[in-house]
């Protein structure tokens, strides 16, 4: 072997070298998306199960203001010293959170609210495919 042929091998061989560590370098970044995109994703869905939550917490809130409402009226009626049973103020108190008005208003709210979450949910898989999208261009443009 002449001092050409080892020179072209071993510059072949750097070249080598120098091409697996930029693919290596190219692979590291794309499982550092992968990787932040699951996370990212991880942290929606915990979003979205807290704004569930909150919903049935709001629902629950509004049966709790209903009751303490009639509460407070039975207490303000034993004590002006009248009887329970001739109560209607409490009863009509506890009754209202159930007005159609009053429901129709939430039922408008708990269904722009779910129109909302929906939307969310939509988006969050548009983005979500969008994002897998680019990360399959990348690593075909790179193969």
């Amino acid at each position: 072997m002449n001092i050409k042929e080892r020179l072209f091998w071993m510059a072949t061989a750097i070249l080598i070298v120098l091409f697996a560590q930029q693919k290596s370098g190219e692979v590291s970044n794309l499982e550092f998306l992968v990787s932040t995109y699951e996370l990212e994703s991880d942290i929606q869905s915990s979003q979205m199960i807290d704004f569930s939550q909150q919903l049935n917490s709001d629902r629950e809130n509004i049966y709790r203001n209903g009751f303490e409402a009639g509460r407070t009226q039975a207490a303000i009626v034993l004590m002006n010293g009248d009887s329970l049973y001739n109560y209607t103020d409490g009863y009509h108190a506890a009754t209202s959170q159930f007005d159609l008005s009053t429901q129709m208003d939430q039922s408008s709210i708990n269904s722009s609210l779910l129109e909302l979450l929906i939307d969310t949910w939509e988006m969050e898989s548009n983005s979500s495919q969008g994002y897998l999208e680019i990360i399959s261009d990348l690593i075909s443009e790179k193969n």
